[in-house]
């Protein structure tokens, strides 16, 4: 996976804490090593990464400075990948040791990452990490020595962690802090308020100030500046209707015609129109596909024999 600069900083980050704890399979170092070999770049942000990795090891042993030997190609066997692997890490040991006597960066980095009105986003990392965005969302990514974190900031986000990572996921939101070693998790904060958590698969330990509570799958914690608001078990037909947008459709249930255009309104800038607040108030059940308000509107109107008006910016629906 190529990338920015800071992007390839920031993945060079995750896979040299990784390396320096020592690898928990044999499956993470060949993804690491098929990473360092995918762009010449990988592997001079991996150097230095683990260079500060090794000064504050061995700050006291290379404070004298010194020459550091490097690898011989003499003992690798021609077609062998398990042999270069050695030779690549050895090489990259040496480089990073090297960097610690001239110049080193910090390792820590952050993306933010945002999408416009009518727009997902899916962010995939070598480890397994899977964000998708939703509408008008956006979050902050941040891989350092000791943890990954995701900060929440406002829209809709379904997290995907793989167990087994040797890094705990740390995912902040509205003032707290939720940590997991694997599970999926949807998190929504549409308007200003409170943030909906929601974990679908696996479990997560929420810390909000002092006080912690673990949620297992099924769990919807309202959160507001570090603290839960209310906390309950939703049903599966529940929370495929909240995530239907990952399949690019509403699945509404018994909702107004006014909650509905609310809903149109944040994937489109065309507008569905209400005649007054009797149509708002019909109430609606079905799948309709997120980017076509205006057969919406013809379903609707249909439905209830209301008159159906087409504007090149909008759509209005009113009594015949």
């Amino acid at each position: 996976m190529t990338g920015t600069g800071n992007e390839i900083e920031l993945m060079a980050a995750h896979w040299a804490s990784i390396a320096f704890g020592g690898w928990s399979s044999p499956d993470e170092e060949q993804n690491c090593a098929k990473w360092l070999a995918e762009d010449p770049r990988h592997l001079g942000a991996f150097a230095r990464a683990m260079a500060i990795l090794e000064t504050i090891r061995e700050a006291q042993v290379l404070e004298g400075g010194g020459e550091l030997p490097l690898p011989s190609f003499e003992d690798v066997e021609p077609g062998n990948p398990l042999s270069r692997r050695r030779l690549l890490a050895g090489l990259v040991a040496s480089i990073a040791l090297s960097a610690v006597l001239k110049e080193t960066t910090p390792v820590a980095h952050a993306m933010e990452y945002r999408t416009a009105r009518g727009q997902r986003r899916v962010i995939e990392l070598p480890d397994g990490l899977k964000l998708t965005m939703n509408t008008e969302s956006a979050l902050t990514l941040r891989l350092g020595l000791a943890t990954r974190e995701v900060t929440f900031e406002t829209g809709e986000v379904v997290i995907d962690e793989p167990a087994g990572n040797a890094l705990p996921l740390r995912i902040c939101v509205n003032g707290a802090r939720a940590t997991t070693s694997g599970g999926a998790f949807s998190i929504s904060r549409i308007h200003p308020g409170p943030t909906d958590f929601l974990v679908t698969t696996g479990e997560a330990t929420l810390q909000m100030g002092p006080d912690s509570q673990t949620l297992n799958a099924g769990s919807l914690a309202r959160l507001d500046h570090a603290k839960m608001v209310s906390l309950r078990q939703i049903s599966s037909t529940e929370q495929e209707s909240l995530l239907s947008w990952r399949d690019g459709v509403f699945r509404f249930h018994d909702i107004t015609l006014a909650e509905a255009a609310a809903e149109f309104a944040r994937y489109s800038d065309l507008a569905i129109r209400l005649g007054d607040s009797e149509v708002g108030a019909l109430r609606v059940t079905g799948v309709f596909s997120l980017g076509k308000p205006r057969a919406f509107a013809e379903a609707v109107g249909a439905a209830f024999n209301l008159r159906v008006v087409h504007e090149e910016n909008d759509v209005l629906l009113e009594k015949n």
